[in-house]
């Protein structure tokens, strides 16, 4: 496939950001795992739409239940949200009260959808322009001058044939007439291969972006830059934040199966996948030792023990 070669430049970057950003969005779509979902709510387009924009409505179209993008309106609770929700799907609307006809789900505390993935997604197709560009600047590629158009003609004969590996000779004239005694034909360089040194930083970069997004998603990456010396507890310092937003967006998902399933009778369950309840079960693994006798009357720690319980059972 040349799919990008076919691209037309002007057309590129946007192909790098949108590859880039489905990538991102991918990763972040696999982060839960549904049981007993309706099939008419497929578990791809309900985290699509709650990454995208933060909110979605699931309510009744007939008699099954749909889910759909949307946005609270109608009158305003105390804190200004809207206490309603309006949608619209090729097959029909979802509209009503909130808890009494529909049911909002949210992506997380802010109501917010995942915006940060687009600007890791231009972040890293800058990273992908700036290698590109530093393979192309660092090739051997001297160019032969032509002194005039017969001159060029040949040069070109003779650098096809050796794409080719033909061994052909060619006649001309003059094409060797201007040149100097050793026929050194004069050779312009643009491109300098000592420059492919400087990939490496690129490379790094690119793995720091995606360390940084990883770790704010959940995933404590323990790799390092050789640059720094770190002992095991600041390179493990990591593991606790990056649970911070994954923990938010999965009580957020809990509180929404809860919801439809008192609202239309299901028993929809919700929890980590794999890779990032085997991250949670190792950060409690390694902190099982830790004593904690000070805070175990706080709110933080019962809320901490109420979301991994599951996590302990389905094990």
């Amino acid at each position: 496939m040349k799919l990008y070669d076919n691209i037309k430049e002007s057309k590129k970057k946007d192909f790098r950001n949108r590859c880039n950003l489905e990538f991102l969005k991918l990763t972040l779509m696999s982060m839960f795992e549904y049981k007993n979902l309706p099939t008419s709510i497929p578990a791809r387009f309900l985290e699509e739409y709650l990454i995208e924009q933060g909110t979605v409505g699931i309510g009744k179209i007939g008699q099954d239940i749909y889910a759909c993008k949307v946005s609270p309106c109608g009158e305003v609770d105390a804190y200004g949200i809207g206490t309603s929700l309006t949608g619209a799907t090729p097959i029909g609307s979802i509209s009503g009260k909130i808890g009494k006809d529909v049911v909002l789900g949210i992506n997380n505390s802010l109501m917010r959808g995942d915006y940060i993935l687009s600007w890791y997604a231009h972040l890293i197709s800058e990273i992908d322009l700036s290698m590109d560009a530093n393979i192309i600047n660092a090739r051997l590629h001297p160019t032969p001058v032509a002194k005039d158009s017969k001159s060029k003609t040949v040069i070109d004969t003779v650098l096809n044939n050796m794409r080719e590996g033909k061994l052909e000779s060619v006649v001309s004239d003059n094409v060797l007439n201007e040149w100097t005694d050793n026929y050194d034909i004069p050779m312009l360089s643009l491109t300098n291969i000592s420059n492919i040194e400087k990939i490496q930083y690129l490379s790094r970069f690119y793995d720091d972006t995606l360390k940084r997004f990883y770790n704010m998603y959940g995933h404590a990456l323990q790799t390092q830059n050789k640059t720094a010396q770190q002992t095991s507890d600041e390179i493990h310092g990591m593991d606790s934040t990056s649970l911070v937003i994954p923990l938010d967006r999965l009580k957020c998902r809990k509180e929404m199966v809860s919801n439809i399933n008192q609202l239309f009778g299901t028993d929809i369950s919700v929890d980590f996948s794999k890779t990032w309840k085997l991250n949670l079960e190792r950060f409690i693994k390694d902190n099982a030792n830790t004593d904690t006798s000070t805070d175990t009357s706080t709110d933080t720690s019962t809320d901490t023990s109420t979301d991994t319980s599951t996590v302990s059972n389905n094990n």
